[in-house]
């Protein structure tokens, strides 16, 4: 229902509008004014929830916002406070949580953001803190924990990230430090253990990684040597133990493995050395055991398993050997004692046991045969 009264002021005619909702009760009214023909909102504007408590209020001139709006929540609280001039956003404003605590504070000049823009957390601790202008981020952006900790400084520069870029942990330690152009890293960014030991340096060049990049164990010791051309790793990589022994070297092309790759335990004995083509295993590898005896010895072709294999004991007896195909057992597999006998033998299709299965003593005499079908015994 709407109910309009009107009454003549000048040159202009006034009236007042209220409509009732569905349920009977006042949801809206508002002041207007007819000049010439036309008619604008003018003066208070009130609108209500359909119990009828105050959802907004505010007012208008010449048909739009000015002064002081306000919204409130379905308890009457106040949930946000803006200022108007001429129907458009000027000066400070407020919003609140349900429970009347601050949320958020700023100012508008001319409908954008200016200046600091505020927002908290609910037990009143800062959030963020950023400044704006012309309504895009300039400026400081601070970001902090529910307990006053700070997670994030970065600078901003027409809404594009521009200056200082720091990270850190949930406790308070700082964790990134550098710099960001036009939204990418830039210089040099440097990492932070918690306890503030050096991690990693690293260069960037317009977003992406130039250069050697260095990595530290937290107790400061050289951990790893890369170098990167365009955001891709290439040529020499060096990774240490925290006792400074050589963990493993190789070269990268084009962000993959290439070459030759040797890898050592931490005692200094080689551990594995084989050739990687693209990022993949190829051709021989040989694996040592931790006293410097054979492991396994086998062929890689693009990445699998392909070939005879052989693996020895710590003593360096051969244990096993076999074929593989495609990353998978395939054909005659034999097993040995320390004293070079044969313990057993079976053949494989896919990594499946078919045809026969042989078990021999020491000596070189049959024990057991067992027959296979597809895996299955018979």
């Amino acid at each position: 229902m709407t109910v309009a009264s009107n009454f003549c002021f000048g040159q202009r005619y006034y009236f007042t509008v209220e409509r009732n909702g569905t349920n009977g009760l006042l949801k809206e009214k508002f002041q207007g004014a007819i000049a010439n023909g036309d008619s604008i909102r003018q003066g208070r504007y009130l609108y209500y929830y359909d119990d009828g408590r105050i959802f907004q209020e505010g007012f208008y001139k010449d048909g739009k916002p000015d002064s002081i709006w306000i919204n409130y929540y379905p308890s009457g609280a106040r949930k946000s406070l803006l200022k108007y001039k001429n129907g458009m956003k000027n000066g400070d404003f407020s919003f609140w949580n349900a429970d009347g605590t601050l949320y958020q504070i700023g100012n508008y000049f001319g409908d954008k953001l200016s200046g600091d823009l505020i927002t908290y957390h609910p037990n009143g601790q800062i959030d963020t803190k950023s400044t704006y202008k012309n309504g895009m981020l300039c400026g400081v952006t601070e970001i902090f924990s529910a307990d006053g900790k700070k997670r994030l400084v970065s600078e901003y520069r027409n809404d594009t990230l521009n200056g200082i870029w720091k990270t850190y942990y949930d406790t308070g330690e700082l964790n990134y430090s550098g710099f960001k152009k036009d939204g990418k890293y830039t210089d040099t960014l440097y990492t932070y253990y918690k306890n503030g030991q050096l991690q990693r340096k690293t260069f960037y060049v317009d977003g992406s990684i130039e250069g050697v990049l260095y990595s530290f164990y937290e107790s400061g010791k050289l951990m790893e040597i890369s170098n990167y051309q365009r955001g891709s790793q290439i040529g020499l990589y060096k990774a240490f133990f925290e006792n400074g022994n050589l963990m493993e070297f190789g070269e990268y092309y084009n962000g993959r493995k290439t070459g030759q790759w040797v890898s050592y335990y931490p005692n200094g004995i080689v551990h594995s050395k084989g050739e990687f083509k693209d990022g993949l295993y190829e051709g021989k590898w040989v694996v040592y055991q931790v006293n410097g005896q054979l492991k396994q010895v086998g062929k890689y072709c693009k990445g699998m398993a392909c070939g005879i294999w052989y693996y020895f004991d710590i003593a360096g007896h051969l244990l096993l050997t076999g074929y593989y195909v495609n990353d998978r057992i395939n054909d005659l597999w034999t097993t040995y004692y320390p004293n070079g006998s044969v313990a057993g033998r079976i053949q494989y299709l896919n990594g499946t046991p078919i045809a026969v299965k042989w078990f021999y003593e020491t000596d070189g005499a049959l024990v057991k045969k067992l027959e296979y079908n597809v895996g299955l015994q018979k």
